[in-house]
């Protein structure tokens, strides 16, 4: 994804929307040096991981929520999470969405949640 992309879906998402952009010199030399490939490919694994996370932490909060478990403190920063992955992820979609690797990522998503799932032992849901 071009570093611009990311750039422009990050300052959507900025409540002052400020504009945040390098120098186009700063640009070039980290695309010559490899930099935007390699932060590329981190900045997708993270997100790919932090969506498993995030999916895995909503299963267990509605386990706790429908036992009557998720109370006080828990439900508390459970709530502040959840605030904090919905402006990550809002972000992040937008960029997915423009570079047109929406299934691309979700076949990823869905292929990396059942390896980790097997893993994890949590293959089997109640």
């Amino acid at each position: 994804m071009p570093i611009s992309e990311i750039y422009k879906a990050a300052n959507k998402h900025s409540r002052k929307n400020i504009i945040m952009k390098p120098p186009k010199e700063i640009i070039e030399r980290a695309r010559r040096n490899g930099s935007i490939d390699r932060a590329s490919l981190l900045l997708s694994a993270a997100y790919l991981l932090n969506t498993e996370a995030s999916n895995i932490v909503e299963e267990a909060s509605d386990l706790l929520k429908e036992n009557g478990m998720l109370l006080g403190e828990i439900r508390r920063l459970h709530n502040a999470f959840t605030r904090s992955a919905d402006m990550y992820f809002r972000c992040f979609a937008d960029m997915i969405r423009e570079s047109g690797q929406g299934d691309a990522y979700f076949k990823d998503l869905e292929e990396f949640d059942r390896f980790f799932r097997k893993w994890a032992k949590l293959e089997e849901r109640p």
